[in-house]
């Protein structure tokens, strides 16, 4: 799997299309590239704390383990981060499906978070990111 890098505008720009989504505070992003080098799909990390980032991601490709070890190596190594978040409509189907799948635990829901629904929040934190081999340190 191909990935692109340091092209946050893009691949911010991208998601944003597909999800509806307006994204400041841009800290990282990381694109997921066709064989071909077409952009197909992204992860775009957000509010950075110094020790957690909120997760935002679109396409194909998001849910291929290359993506994930790319994804926790940018968040767990180059950021130093404790937590990673994700934020999802309680209709988004996929990512409800997915968090539990890369061990992302539930922890509540956001009331009304997207303005006429409510968002349902996950999370890995850096040590049940090793312990389940999602990353390895050093």
């Amino acid at each position: 799997m191909n990935f692109l890098l340091g092209e946050d505008a893009i691949v911010s720009a991208y998601v944003s299309g597909l999800t509806g989504d307006q994204y400041s505070d841009v800290i990282r992003t990381l694109g997921v590239l066709a064989p071909e080098g077409r952009l197909i799909g992204g992860f775009v990390l957000t509010n950075y704390s110094g020790h957690g980032v909120e997760l935002s991601l679109a396409g194909r490709g998001c849910v291929a383990r290359d993506s994930w070890d790319m994804l926790g190596d940018i968040v767990f190594r180059e950021l130093g981060c404790k937590r990673l978040s994700v934020t999802t409509r309680r209709s988004n189907k996929r990512v409800r499906k997915m968090a539990p799948k890369f061990k992302m635990k539930f922890e509540g829901v956001a009331r009304l978070f997207y303005g006429d629904e409510d968002g349902l929040v996950f999370s890995l934190l850096r040590n049940e990111a090793i312990l389940n081999g999602y990353w390895k340190e050093g």
